[in-house]
């Protein structure tokens, strides 16, 4: 037998009282633990669930009674509520660990749950197996004192319409920041995207090194190898400034090794013997010697 707490009991009471119906639950819509209202002639329910329905359906409130000792049942049986025709649920249950309670030791009218391994809970008897025609187990019950225990806990959560629109407030604006969210996190995907066209295109793009060109020297007339760089708005190579002339053959050209365009890049210097530097346009590829 699993070892079990009675706060652990009364919660797993709670959640299995709000359980549909299709899943052997109550179908209760709301349900407490533990409410200390010691008020109502002293009785306390460790857990009672309300379902909203009309009496042919099973609506009304449900009290469990949560067990985890032998002793607790017995004094249980004991309390002045207890007497019949009186106390809160027009249904009731004892849950407790597996074969604690015996289902021929529980009163008349009364259901059993129990606690396996792993917290499962398996229905013995009660009105949940035949909820439109519980028979026996339709109990008579004080309507008043479950009033009471309503009122009492509505009373704990204070203005319950101010709650009630404030937590209106709070789904709307929720609501509101996830589709900010949504949006964001979209704009989001759509610039990784790009961004990941822009690094493909780039890395796809040819890389455009520097080339050595055949230009005029000053002062000589002559020619010779000088740096260059492509200018890709006017389709043409100078060494600095515009050239609206067409491009050149290049030292890496037809005709020309690389071995040499290498050494000769090491060596070439720019154009003007007196050390200012000077505009260098580079000659024409048809007829130069």
């Amino acid at each position: 037998m699993a070892d079990f707490i009675h706060a652990d009991l009364c919660q797993l009471a709670a959640n299995w009282l709000k359980r549909s119906l299709s899943a052997k639950g109550h179908g209760c819509q709301i349900a407490f633990t533990e409410t200390r209202t010691s008020f109502l002639a002293g009785e306390s329910p460790d857990a009672i669930g309300f379902r909203v329905a009309e009496r042919r359906y099973g609506g009304g409130a449900t009290v469990v009674e949560c067990k985890v000792s032998r002793a607790d049942f017995l004094a249980d049986a004991k309390k002045p509520h207890r007497a019949e025709g009186s106390g809160m649920g027009r249904f009731r249950y004892y849950l407790c660990p597996e074969d604690l309670i015996v289902r021929t030791e529980i009163p008349p009218g009364w259901g059993l749950v129990y606690v396996g391994a792993k917290r499962r809970i398996d229905v013995i008897c009660g009105a949940t197996l035949c909820i439109r025609e519980p028979g026996s187990f339709d109990l008579p019950h004080d309507a008043f004192s479950e009033m009471m225990l309503l009122a009492n806990l509505l009373h704990r959560v204070g203005d319950a319409d101010r709650l009630n629109n404030r937590l209106r407030a709070a789904d709307a604006q929720n609501g509101r920041l996830s589709r900010m969210l949504e949006r964001e996190r979209e704009h989001a995907r759509n610039l990784r995207a790009k961004l990941f066209e822009y690094q493909m295109a780039a890395h796809r793009r040819p890389k455009q090194h520097d080339r050595l060109y055949l230009a005029p020297r000053s002062g000589d007339g002559g020619a010779g190898w000088v740096r260059g760089a492509l200018c890709v708005a006017r389709n043409c190579e100078t060494i600095s400034g515009g050239c609206p002339g067409p491009r050149l053959r290049s030292a890496c050209g037809p005709g020309v090794s690389r071995r040499r365009s290498m050494a000769s890049r090491r060596s070439i210097r720019t154009p003007g013997g007196t050390g200012r530097q000077s505009t260098v346009r580079l000659m024409q590829n048809q007829g130069y010697p």
